[in-house]
């Protein structure tokens, strides 16, 4: 299960806000919604996870400060390898309740990884 500790060692600034609507969202209903909501209040989106009318959403001012750097054309580093990697997608997109980005290897490969895994 999802809490706030989960988050609290990397994200000592955790924020946890839940959302309750009327009625059962769609996949893309839920995530504009996360979108809007993080871009309006200046959040920077760690996680979020909905159960039929509830959305719960796990934000940070560390992340919001990282995200502004994963965009096209930005070089990272990946600490666990010590490779320098190229942000290939135009900004982070939403997968599984976490923004992820596409990269681009030294070598010329290409996966998508969780933007979390680029933050220390």
């Amino acid at each position: 299960m999802v809490t706030k500790n989960t988050f609290k060692k990397k994200f000592p600034d955790v924020k946890v806000q839940k959302l309750e609507t009327d009625c059962v969202f769609s996949n893309n209903e839920v995530h504009k919604t996360v979108i809007d909501m993080c871009s309006m209040g200046g959040f920077g989106l760690i996680y979020f996870e909905y159960n039929r009318k509830t959305i719960t959403v796990y934000t940070s001012e560390k992340m919001k400060h990282a995200l502004e750097g994963m965009s096209k054309g930005e070089v990272l580093l990946d600490e666990n390898t010590g490779q320098t990697v190229n942000v290939i997608s135009d900004k982070p997109f939403i997968v599984g309740g976490e923004y992820c980005i596409r990269i681009q290897f030294p070598d010329g490969k290409e996966d998508v990884y969780s933007c979390e895994y680029f933050i220390f």
